[in-house]
């Protein structure tokens, strides 16, 4: 049911292959919300620019989705690169029953729903990032709510000159990395956050469907949300000896600390961070901290990305109320734009 009475145009960018799933599953998100959703792609952004125009008479959007897909092309950053999954799709039986009932049904119909929509391996798209590098660049000028969503987030750090980490397999040496539909992985907001306030908790169970994430923030992105220590037990891939995983603060994870902001958890604080040349204190410190599952921009009302994946998981309240805001904060730059003109 639609929240507002307006439908402000929202844009989920996507791949011209693939991504029909997500697409799917993102345009049901956002109608629910109230919001009017379409698909830009890199063969269809004149298309979608001009129905837009139509729609509300300019050639832009009220809000932007960068969606989750392809890895981003590793020339926009440096650093290594392997590809080692570990899929998972059992339900938390601690979920709660009604939620755990719909999530039983829900989950296996977006896993067949992935699969029958799937365009096969797909490294990197250069076209897509450079459609998204250059929607973002225009929304940051319009000044427009922007979510991103798994890869959408690490392009958000990427664009503002961060960097990623391109395979976190070698964070997860006890157990796995946890890849699965289902909201299993527990993560811990920054109580200060705008991503606190819109999900209403300090602690969430998300999916996980992604080997990368942030490593080093870029300049104005923070790190709001983390992946709680209990998930995994592992150690740091510079050789850091593991220990205890600490909460995230707001700020903490600044780009000129020259930290890099997720790793892993385990053993001692204190221990040499080892041989590694490109390895300094600041990095072992940081690797105590669990693996970065949300980013802002502290300069900006709404620019947030998650590392999950929200529009797989409308049967829980506190991720719909993502898609919920995106579309009021749509609204209010709506009537903003319309009171100025």
């Amino acid at each position: 049911m639609a929240l507002f009475s307006k439908k402000p145009v929202v844009w989920v960018s996507g791949p011209d292959k693939g991504g029909t799933a997500a697409w799917l599953a993102t345009r049901y998100a956002v109608r629910r919300s109230g919001g009017k959703p379409m698909r830009v792609t890199p063969s269809n952004r004149d298309r979608i620019r001009k129905k837009t125009m139509r729609r509300t008479g300019v050639d832009a959007p009220q809000a932007l989705i960068i969606g989750g897909g392809a890895d981003i092309d590793p020339e926009r950053y440096q650093d290594l690169i392997t590809d080692i999954r570990n899929i998972r799709t059992t339900p938390d039986p601690r979920e709660p029953k009604g939620q755990r009932w719909r999530t039983l049904v829900l989950g296996p119909f977006f896993v067949l729903l992935r699969r029958l929509f799937s365009a096969g391996p797909i490294s990197v798209d250069p076209a897509r990032d450079n459609l998204e590098w250059t929607l973002l660049k225009d929304a940051i000028a319009a000044g427009i709510p922007v979510l991103g969503i798994c890869r959408g987030a690490q392009l958000i750090n990427v664009f503002h000159e961060g960097t990623l980490y391109r395979d976190l397999a070698t964070y997860y040496r006890e157990r796995p990395n946890i890849s699965t539909i289902y909201p299993r992985k527990q993560v811990r907001l920054d109580p200060e956050s705008r991503l606190f306030e819109i999900l209403g908790g300090e602690t969430i169970r998300v999916n996980s469907l992604h080997n990368q994430a942030v490593k080093k923030t870029g300049d104005g992105i923070v790190v709001v949300a983390r992946e709680m220590s209990g998930n995994n037990v592992a150690a740091d891939h510079a050789g850091v000896t593991a220990g205890s995983s600490g909460n995230s603060t707001k700020g903490s994870s600044e780009k000129d600390t020259g930290s890099e902001v997720s790793g892993a958890a385990g053993g001692d604080p204190g221990a040499d961070p080892g041989g590694d040349p490109g390895t300094d204190a600041h990095d072992a410190e940081s690797s105590l901290q669990g693996v970065a599952q949300a980013i802002e921009h502290r300069d900006y009302d709404f620019m947030i990305g998650v590392q999950w994946h929200p529009e797989y998981l409308p049967q829980v309240r506190s991720q719909r109320r993502l898609f919920d805001e995106l579309v009021r904060c749509a609204i209010l730059h709506l009537e903003r734009k319309q009171q100025d003109s």
